[in-house]
């Protein structure tokens, strides 16, 4: 099986590469690495014209894709076509500063909507040298949108196991079905390099302190130098005038000396 690494560029987020790899290296330091391994028992399409065209082209489950988000970065699996349980293994390599949660959604190719949800609190994998293998059962967005399970959010235990229910169902309300009305899930492992939520505000709170501690620094400084440019101002203005009388003097006494000396 193929594995495909998708990671952004730079620090810019903007431009995105995707590579095959025989075995993924740790994540860098602040960063999440989220592979999405298949999702099982994807819901059939609803009535609308793009599920339509699908289905009259003997695909009634649709072609999807998994999209992972921290905030407003972003990155997706490839598309899984034509299967009740769609395998990827991809590994989506997240930076995860400033902290947000982890958004997991089951999106469709071709109309680009999106069926599911899943929201991972960053307390949850932002957990250093964590690698954590789980399947989680997608909510239903249009349950998230009425409010029925809050917004998609996973409970846990306090053994890291997914409470039943998830983001305030009833372990059957509010999730996403698939063929035969079993429960569509994905099947994920996430491996987080970086300090916990809680740690990462407190390094934030020091360094905007120092930041305002440097930023006043600089201004006392500014202050100095500047009154230090002035006293050297003032200095050469009370220089000047006597120089001038000196210099005067010195043609003066000059001149006579000429003067008398032509007389001679």
């Amino acid at each position: 099986k193929t594995h495909r690494l998708v990671s952004f560029k730079d620090e810019h987020h903007f431009a995105v590469q995707s590579s095959v790899v025989q075995s993924v290296p740790p994540p860098p330091h602040g960063h999440v690495d989220v592979t999405i391994h298949a999702v099982n028992n994807l819901p059939v399409n609803q009535i609308d014209i793009s599920s339509a065209i699908d289905t009259l082209l003997g695909n009634p489950l649709g072609d999807v894709y998994v999209e992972c988000a921290l905030g407003r970065r972003k990155l997706r699996t490839g598309i899984s076509v034509q299967h009740p349980h769609a395998m990827f293994h991809h590994t989506l390599r997240l930076p995860c500063v400033p902290p947000a949660p982890l958004r997991i959604s089951l999106v469709r190719a071709r109309s680009q909507q999106e069926i599911g949800r899943i929201l991972i609190p960053e307390d949850e994998f932002m957990v250093h040298g964590r690698k954590e293998d789980r399947v989680l059962l997608f909510h239903s967005i249009e349950d998230i949108g009425s409010g029925g399970s809050g917004n998609g959010s996973v409970g846990f235990s306090s053994r890291g196991r997914e409470v039943e229910g998830g983001g305030g169902g009833d372990g059957s309300k509010g999730q996403v079905k698939g063929l035969g009305g079993r429960f569509t899930s994905v099947q994920m492992t996430w491996n987080y390099n970086g300090v916990s939520p809680h740690e990462f505000l407190q390094v934030s709170k020091i360094l905007t302190e120092y930041d305002l501690q440097v930023q006043e620094w600089r201004k006392i400084k500014a202050v100095a130098e500047k009154e230090e440019r002035d006293r050297e101002e003032v200095v050469r203005r009370a220089e000047r005038p006597s120089n001038t009388a000196g210099d005067s003097v010195h043609r003066t006494s000059s001149g006579r000396r000429d003067e008398e000396g032509g007389g001679a």
